[in-house]
């Protein structure tokens, strides 16, 4: 071959060793160009997914907030509800109760009215006693028989007794009269009040019900709210889920194109700081998947998030003939100390006779005292029911206002959450249109980045 000819081919040899190096370095520039836009897409994907997530956030949990407020108040209404039925029942019992006392009262007085008549003179009615045991007193100091003496002594002392209790219930009737009299007058003149709580207690009842029907309605607005921000919320997440399929592609893609590059080096010129890795740390951490629960409650990378008588008687009371005594005595008062055996045969026909007569008036007189101590026990057992039932009424009035007090403030916070929430349903009108907007970035993000993973496949290969 001749020199020219040797040299042109040699010539054309290194161009074409020239054009493929050309060429080769200008696949390299692309590969690279093309990977970095990969990357470019799922940071920018990642961010605007973020920012509207966030944003989304923020709507939810205020919608969740008003949602707990709102089963607080419901909580609060029930309460409410099951109080004032118990006070509407209890109303009812104490006027029946007040219409019952006051006939106890009427026949309580006409009781003591004729015991006071009884007990107005003891000595009169002690008379016919007193002159019954001394006669039986003379036939036994006549007769000289100790056995006599001794029945003798002891019917004086009964006689004695009974007088005590006598004149302790002549004076203690006229205080007790005057209790009931005083008492009376309170008692009467409150028995008008259980109908006006019964009013109350109606009108509250119909508070209650408009409350409840407010509540119920802002329980329906919150509710609806949050289903809607749950179907934003799917709508971005299926989006989101979706790219993160295609980001998995990426990632596989990414093994070709990295034995592509283990097989040309490192390009000419000075290398970068960051390294590939470096970037696949920070760019390639899949999206998190999405689980919206059944209470709206989501799910999410960000974290979890909430879409009587005792007959007893006590007391001070003056004697006839003495001054002032304490007594206490029950009905009917037993005899105290031990008494003699006695033989009624061994007594005289005149001490027995003395002695029978005697017995007589000392029953009369117990069956008196025991009426009277009968009596002072209804008249305490009134007395007491009466304060009783002054003590419910009260009671009653006190828990009916701080149940409408408490209606009061479940209405101003139903207010409040009704403006609340409408407030949060127009943040939601304007995440919404963020969220549409940022769904289809994300679906055109997705098929840019199956572009790129296909670009990739081809620059990648031998």
């Amino acid at each position: 071959m001749k020199p020219h000819h040797i040299l042109a081919a040699l010539l054309s040899l290194l161009t074409l060793h020239a054009s493929l190096l050309g060429a080769g370095a200008e696949a390299a520039a692309d590969l690279r160009e093309t990977y970095v836009n990969g990357l470019k897409n799922i940071s920018d994907t990642k961010a605007a997914y973020t920012r509207t997530g966030n944003l989304l956030n923020i709507v939810e949990n205020g919608a969740s907030q008003q949602s707990q407020s709102i089963a607080g108040m419901e909580s609060r209404l029930l309460q409410v509800r099951q109080t004032l039925t118990n006070l509407q029942n209890n109303t009812q019992n104490l006027t029946a109760t007040g219409a019952s006392l006051l006939a106890q009262r009427d026949r309580i007085q006409d009781r003591f009215a004729t015991l006071q008549t009884a007990l107005a003179d003891t000595r009169a009615l002690l008379a016919g006693a007193t002159k019954a045991v001394d006669a039986l007193v003379a036939s036994a100091d006549k007769s000289g028989v100790v056995i006599e003496r001794q029945l003798a002594s002891q019917t004086v002392a009964d006689l004695q007794q009974l007088a005590a209790q006598l004149q302790g219930y002549a004076a203690g009737v006229e205080q007790t009269r005057r209790q009931i009299d005083l008492e009376y007058t309170l008692f009467k003149g409150l028995q008008d009040r259980p109908a006006s709580v019964s009013a109350d207690i109606t009108t509250a009842l119909d508070e209650l019900k408009t409350t409840t029907g407010q509540i119920a309605k802002q329980r329906a607005s919150v509710d609806a709210l949050l289903a809607r921000l749950a179907k934003d919320r799917a709508s971005l997440s299926d989006k989101y889920n979706a790219f993160g399929q295609t980001v998995e592609k990426f990632r596989v893609v990414q093994i070709s194109v990295l034995r592509r590059w283990l097989f040309d080096g490192p390009p000419a010129g000075e290398l970068p700081s960051l390294t590939i890795d470096d970037v696949l740390e920070t760019v390639f951490a899949p999206p998190p998947p999405t689980v919206i629960v059944a209470d709206n409650t989501i799910v999410s990378g960000n974290g979890a998030y909430a879409g009587g008588n005792s007959g007893y008687i006590t007391g001070s009371l003056g004697a006839a003939g003495e001054g002032g005594r304490s007594f206490a005595f029950e009905s009917p008062a037993p005899t105290t100390g031990a008494r003699p055996n006695i033989d009624m045969n061994q007594i005289s026909p005149e001490t027995i006779q003395n002695h029978k007569r005697a017995q007589w008036y000392l029953t009369m007189l117990r069956r008196l005292v025991s009426f009277a101590n009968e009596s002072q026990g209804e008249a305490s057992g009134w007395l007491a029911a009466t304060n009783n039932w002054r003590s419910q009424l009260g009671s009653i009035t006190s828990t009916l206002a701080v149940q409408r007090g408490t209606l009061s403030t479940l209405q101003l916070e139903q207010d409040t959450i009704s403006t609340t929430v409408t407030l949060i349903g127009r943040q939601a009108d304007t995440t919404s249109a963020e969220i549409t907007t940022a769904a289809a970035y994300i679906a055109t993000q997705t098929a840019t980045l199956q572009s790129i993973i296909d670009a990739l496949k081809i620059r990648s290969a031998d």
